[in-house]
């Protein structure tokens, strides 16, 4: 499992959308994947990337929408944890 700590967001200022995911795992190891290669991540497996928020963790859900993303799911709902993470 990994844990997303920041996102950089991508687009112009009308519209932005989370385009890279930088993370670390349980090892230390860290890295940054992109949006895309998150989504096939997720899609493969369900619970490989986190984010901790401030009510707990949350695993992270691929949003199948005409052009798929991924938001933070926890208690039963999609959450914006992943907006309130450090840019970079």
């Amino acid at each position: 499992m990994r844990w997303v700590t920041a996102v950089h967001m991508l687009g112009t200022t009308h519209h932005q959308h989370i385009g890279l995911l930088r993370w670390v795992d349980e090892h230390g190891d860290s890295g940054v994947v992109s949006l895309n290669d998150a989504i096939e991540l997720l899609r493969r497996d369900p619970s490989a990337l986190q984010v901790q928020a401030p009510g707990g963790p949350r695993g992270l859900r691929v949003v199948e929408a005409t052009s798929p993303y991924v938001q933070a799911h926890g208690d039963g709902r999609l959450t914006y944890d992943l907006l309130t993470l450090p840019r970079f």
